[in-house]
């Protein structure tokens, strides 16, 4: 590109050409010229089309600009009284009244240059979402917390602990009380499975283990109510994170939703110690009494709505009994001593407050799925008593040995 020179050095040097004998390309050998020969001949065709005032700097009269004076104060009188207008809005008024076109971009560099204050544009806030699996299973720790769920079975557990704290075996095993097997630091050693005593205990009943258990050394004795609540909820858990009934799925990533569901990503070494620090302090039979209590208090305290139908709960189960018999029965597997052989199958109904209406006993493998819609039929008759039909909302509670072709039959029928 030829620089830029000024009007008067263009006439100088293009009648500086015109004056000499020379050649155009010897000129421009001999002499310095500011612009190249192919721009002496754009200067010479644009001199013969519009004269020597085409040279003429025009940056002095300002910028090119699409807005004139007159938008500039229309604008000035219209956003004075709305500071709510938008650039799109402020280009649609210009383009209405003034016929211009102007891009956002231009229109907001006009309004800087006026000095127009606008109103700050509202930032919404930015939503972190974050992907964790058996994200549903949070409703249900939510709805728990709701209640005080993991409060009642903290409680129930705290209880239990002082009541040991104030008796004999608490006493009787101090901190200075040294462990079979074990090194200073108290963690086993491949010895504690050689000495007698443990030997002839291994397979004991837990009521014997637990007069010779040291409570002192627990975890669950140590902790705080929050902690035994977090766990809790943990373990309430287990089903969705450990979906084929082993523990060791916790340490899987399925099981990093525990950070989710309870507010700490525990381990299965953890959730193990937990539970068995629980069969130790035997507070199976209390946790079951509370549970039904507590239900029950729950479901007679919850309000209904006008719209709202009483509910009807059921849980339905199992329980498969050995039969040892020389006569010929039938077979089904049994699940306690994985093994199939001669049983008896009796099928329990309980209602929503843990309390068994009705059962029966079948030889062999109780046919649930083919015949729970029945069953409920009759259960019902025989609550519903004289009077008129009571509507209700029904729910029927099934687990996983309902999962069956009959079972999805007898529904679909």
């Amino acid at each position: 590109m030829p620089r830029h020179v000024g009007q008067v050095d263009i006439e100088v040097w293009l009648q500086g050409i015109a004056d000499s004998e020379l050649s155009l390309k010897d000129y421009f050998a001999q002499h310095k010229v500011p612009f190249s020969e192919t721009q002496c001949y754009r200067y010479k065709k644009r001199i013969a089309a519009g004269g020597i005032g085409t040279f003429e700097d025009q940056r002095v009269r300002g910028n090119h600009r699409t807005i004139t004076t007159e938008v500039e104060g229309y604008l000035k009188g219209y956003l004075s009284s709305q500071v709510q207008t938008t650039l799109e809005e402020a280009r649609a008024v210009v383009k209405e009244r003034f016929n211009i076109e102007i891009t956002v971009t231009g229109m907001s560099r006009c309004l800087k240059r006026l000095e127009l204050a606008r109103a700050a544009k509202p930032v919404e806030p930015k939503i972190e979402r974050s992907y964790a699996a058996c994200g549903g299973f949070e409703l249900v720790a939510a709805l728990a917390c709701h209640i005080s769920w993991p409060q009642m079975v903290c409680s129930i557990i705290r209880k239990r602990v002082k009541q040991i704290q104030r008796s004999e075996h608490w006493l009787a095993n101090g901190p200075e009380d040294k462990r079979l097997g074990r090194d200073e630091q108290g963690h086993f050693t491949s010895k504690y499975n050689r000495h007698r005593q443990v030997r002839e205990s291994r397979f004991a009943s837990i009521e014997t283990k637990r007069g010779d258990k040291n409570f002192r050394g627990m975890s669950v004795t140590a902790v705080g109510s929050p902690t035994i609540a977090r766990k809790a909820l943990a373990l309430l858990s287990l089903p969705v994170l450990t979906s084929n009934g082993i523990i060791r799925s916790v340490n899987t990533p399925l099981g990093n939703a525990l950070q989710n569901v309870c507010g700490y990503n525990y381990k299965q070494a953890t959730l193990t110690k937990f539970m068995a620090e629980l069969k130790y302090l035997g507070v199976a039979g209390q946790l079951l009494r509370r549970q039904v209590g507590f239900w029950r208090k729950f479901w007679e305290a919850h309000p209904l709505g006008k719209l709202e139908l009483p509910l009807l709960c059921y849980y339905v189960d199992g329980n498969t009994k050995a039969l040892w018999s020389k006569k010929h029965v039938k077979k089904n597997k049994v699940t306690m001593l994985g093994r199939v052989m001669g049983c008896l199958e009796t099928l329990f109904v309980h209602d929503c407050f843990g309390q068994p209406i009705y059962f029966e006993t079948y030889a062999g493998q109780a046919p649930m799925g083919e015949y729970i819609l029945s069953l409920f039929k009759r259960i019902e008759r025989s609550l519903q008593g004289p009077g008129s039909v009571l509507p209700v909302n029904r729910v029927i509670v099934m687990d996983g040995a309902a999962n069956s072709v009959r079972t999805l039959r007898a529904f679909a029928a």
